[in-house]
């Protein structure tokens, strides 16, 4: 791709219109704030809502999705304020749901809910990129006796298509065949198979099974390609192809991703009628402008983000990066498929990085054959439909019996791949410095073979990554003290200079440890010291060396009632993990821990964390706001772990900075 489409006026009114969002973002520009008259009714036990369908059904966990746009409730008019409804899927009016209706909604009406610890799922975070102010988990549903509006026809005709296809795919193909089909050919998977979601993460096929541009793109070439069977001239082709992918996205819903490939086969389909050579850019750039226009809040989304870098990736690569003439044509197809699966990895690493914590390793390879299959599948599986649907049972046999055996295939393959050793490789959250360095060795690399282009994005990534571990390395010295939130529980990661990791308390789950762990790349410890023999305190550390490596482990003094607790220590013995007595670095009273940095100390005792900066300050951070305030506590601001979430404090050896998880501000002096 000519490096000029990069001066395009549309490619920099785009960059300036995000980085816009961005910065109106940063300034809580898309803050939701509930409407005052109807935060009383949050979380109260009952509540009558009445509002408009806006969405279409989506099966999750809690219940089937839907956004509402509610307008009233319980007695009180205010709004509209969007929605985002949980409801009970043996409710016998939710089949009947069709996006446009007027319904009543009755249950639980709550505040989303915020994370606590850092690696935690966001929903106050999510609610807030859909425009959502509230959640509402529906036990009864009555649909109001007015007809769908006129504006609202087309999306109930696609509802009624999806409800038909889900139905088809769910009765006809049971197990894990049935969750690839709708996975492939909805982009919607049974909230029930947490298994096989993990087999298909790690086996890197995720995108096969998600909302994916592949879906509407296959459906508008099919037409297309009908229509050139047919002898239909081209522009009336065009026309088709363009409303049978319209029709589509209707039926599988308005995602980014969806929404980003119809776009831009019209934006191809207009290039080609009047011989613009740029066509697929132009379209990409149109279609990302149009997306951001309508709905500004998708920036943010990660379905937006993915599919858009993915495209970028291809359209800078694949003008470029052909294989030789003189390859065999099975051949040069391969490099193909593996240069679009390297390309499509590279481009959304960091995504994956800051999203789901992992990536594959092996889906570039899985991905050379599945992809084709996934879209044979998808041709087969539709077609077998639509003989149910239109009778034909005598055509329907042998194409379910094919869709059926294409599905357990691909299913048995993603298996395979996910029992390899190396199959993913589990990721960190990238800063933004980083994933600007990263950003920048990747244009470096897909500029190729631009060798002065390419060494200066290279140079320029180089720089800044150097510049970043430069000054983490020598820059000012910082102990961060993260003091996790858990109701029954007490940790405490403390990262000392040169990213050294001590884990104070080991009391919170292990699943939810390996998450923050994650999250956070901490992946050794240099030390666990365990404060006292309270299952609180250590129930969690016999699932430490699953997920990081352990130095050593420091025991307080104290014989433990809980059982468990000696098989926990010869477990980590049987780990060959060193147990030492946790002895007081310093005077601090009886059961205290203390760990000084310049003039700011922290004291770990029965009550809570104490920490005093070089200025004669004292914070007080408490389980609950109730508990007891150990030292100095009482006569400074205190900090609850279960109220305000994870607290983070960083100190610089005169002053701290303290920042919780809740409000995600900082109390105190910035500390450099």
């Amino acid at each position: 791709m000519p490096l000029c489409y990069f001066h395009r006026p549309l490619f920099l009114l785009l960059c300036a219109f995000a980085a816009l969002l961005t910065a109106l973002r940063a300034a809580g520009w898309f803050a939701v704030r509930p409407p005052p008259r109807l935060r009383p009714f949050a979380n109260l036990p009952w509540v009558q809502a009445e509002g408009t369908v806006a969405s279409g059904f989506n099966p999750k966990r809690p219940g089937v999705r839907y956004w509402l746009t509610v307008d009233r409730v319980q007695h009180v008019v205010d709004g509209p304020v969007r929605v985002l409804a949980y409801l009970d899927p043996r409710l016998p009016a939710v089949p009947r749901l069709r996006p446009g209706q007027r319904v009543l909604v009755e249950g639980r009406l709550r505040l989303p809910r915020w994370p606590r610890n850092p690696g935690e799922f966001d929903e106050e975070d999510f609610l807030e990129d859909g425009g959502a102010a509230f959640v509402l988990h529906g036990r009864k549903l009555s649909i109001l006796d007015r007809p769908v509006p006129l504006l609202w026809k087309p999306w109930s005709w696609g509802e009624a298509f999806h409800r038909s296809i889900q139905d088809y795919l769910g009765k006809r193909f049971p197990g894990e065949g049935g969750i690839v089909l709708q996975g492939v050919i909805l982009g919607t998977m049974d909230p029930l198979a947490m298994e096989w979601r993990r087999i298909f993460q790690t086996a890197g096929v995720m995108h096969m099974l998600t909302p994916s541009g592949d879906k509407v793109t296959l459906v508008m070439g099919w037409t297309f390609l009908a229509g050139s069977c047919l002898g239909v001239p081209v522009l009336a082709r065009m026309l088709a192809a363009a409303a049978a992918g319209g029709f589509f996205l209707l039926v599988v819903g308005t995602e980014p991703s969806y929404t980003r490939a119809w776009m831009m086969a019209l934006g191809v389909f207009w290039a080609w009628e009047r011989g613009r050579v740029s066509g697929g850019f132009q379209a990409w750039t149109l279609a990302a402008l149009a997306t951001l226009a309508l709905d500004p809040r998708s920036l943010f989304a990660a379905g937006f983000q993915l599919t858009y870098l993915a495209m970028f990736g291809l359209l800078m690569v694949l003008p470029s990066w052909v294989p030789p003439i003189s390859w065999p044509a099975p051949l040069r197809l391969a490099a193909q498929l593996a240069g679009v699966g390297v390309v499509v990895q590279m481009m959304v690493w960091p995504a994956f990085a800051n999203y789901f914590g992992c990536s594959s390793l092996v889906g570039f390879l899985v991905n050379m054959l599945l992809v084709p299959a996934s879209h044979l599948m998808m041709g087969v599986g539709l077609a077998a439909w639509a003989c149910a649907t239109g009778s034909a049972g005598l055509l329907e046999r042998p194409l379910a019996w094919a869709a059926g055996g294409l599905a357990e295939l691909f299913a048995a393959l993603c298996r395979r791949a996910a029992c390899l050793p190396w199959a993913a490789v589990t990721l960190r959250a990238m800063t933004p410095a980083e994933i600007a360095a990263y950003y920048l060795a990747a244009f470096g690399v897909l500029t190729l073979p631009r060798r002065r282009t390419a060494a200066v994005f290279l140079a320029a990534g180089a720089c800044l990554w150097a510049g970043g571990w430069l000054w983490g390395r020598w820059g000012p010295q910082r102990v961060r003290v993260l003091c996790l939130s858990a109701p029954k529980a007490s940790a405490a990661l403390v990262t000392l200079p040169g990213e050294r990791h001590i884990l104070i308390d080991a009391g919170v789950a292990p699943a939810a440890l390996r998450d923050i762990f994650r999250f956070l790349g901490v992946r050794r410890l240099e030390s666990v010291w365990i404060t006292g023999p309270d299952p609180s305190r250590w129930k969690g550390v016999a699932g430490l060396p699953r997920f990081a490596s352990v130095g050593e482990i420091r025991v307080a003094g104290g014989d433990s009632p809980d059982r468990r607790w000696p098989r926990a220590l010869a477990a980590l013995r049987a780990e060959g993990i060193p147990l030492r007595r946790l002895a007081d670095p310093a005077p601090g009273g009886e059961g205290a821990v203390l760990l000084r940095h310049g003039r700011v100390l922290f004291s770990w005792s029965a009550g809570g964390l104490t920490v005093r900066d070089g200025r004669g300050g004292a914070y007080c951070i408490m389980r609950f706001p109730s508990g007891t305030a150990p030292g100095e506590c009482p006569a400074s601001r205190s900090f609850a772990l279960v109220r305000e979430g994870a607290v983070q404090v960083v100190s610089n050896g005169k002053t701290i900075s303290i920042t919780t998880q809740r409000e995600r501000r900082a109390h105190g002096p910035p500390v450099l």
